[in-house]
């Protein structure tokens, strides 16, 4: 093997060695085979966000780990049960730091007024699935989830941290070799170039289905 490492420092330190190389990793040719994260079980109760599905009285519900001293990022609501009746009508309510009521939360957040806006016109009822420091494939997953606690409507109150949190790799300072090169070629544009690229990731991502 020592041969074989040698020969190919040898080719890659040449120009054209080094630009064959630049063309493999552009095109995902060298990349390391990605481990991957498990992927939940196909059947069976998901967890919802940070709620950990468990059987209460014989029924599933999914239940919140009690917060540290700091508290943290989440609603306070301890446990959530899949809908068993038509009313209350129930409104699953997802975001980030504004939607989860930053500084003013858990004495007011915008879920609790939402519900008691809707309460003042009929059976309502809202479970706050929101979140400081939400990302948007943290609230994919959080709202197909929710699915199984039977929501009547869902709301998304999101964006505020998309272009802080979704397209960090549109940057020269990412350490991602490949991420890099496609900003320097966007960059051959002018500005232009890695602002439009973001856009178009960032369309790209809250399309996902």
């Amino acid at each position: 093997m020592k041969d074989f490492c040698r020969e190919l420092a040898a080719r890659l330190a040449t120009p054209e060695g080094l630009r064959t190389a630049r063309l493999l990793q552009m095109q995902g040719l060298l990349s390391a085979p990605a481990g991957g994260t498990p992927a939940l079980p196909g059947k069976g109760a998901q967890p919802i966000s940070i709620w950990q599905p468990q059987q209460i009285d014989g029924e599933l519900a999914f239940v919140r780990p009690d917060p540290g001293p700091f508290d943290d990022h989440y609603a306070t609501r301890k446990v959530l049960r899949p809908k068993r009746s038509e009313l209350p009508l129930r409104v699953a309510f997802f975001g980030e730091s504004v939607a989860a009521g930053y500084l003013y939360a858990p004495h007011l957040t915008p879920a609790q007024v939402l519900e008691a806006q809707l309460q003042a016109q009929g059976s309502f009822e809202v479970i706050d699935l929101a979140r400081t420091n939400e990302t948007l494939a943290g609230l994919r997953d959080t709202v197909r989830a929710s699915l199984q606690i039977n929501p009547d409507v869902l709301v998304l109150f999101v964006g505020n941290n998309w272009n802080l949190l979704e397209t960090p790799e549109v940057s020269p300072y990412i350490p991602s070799i490949q991420a890099r090169q496609r900003y320097a070629l966007a960059l051959r544009e002018g500005i232009e170039g890695p602002v439009r690229l973001a856009r178009e990731q960032l369309r790209a991502r809250a399309l996902e289905r």
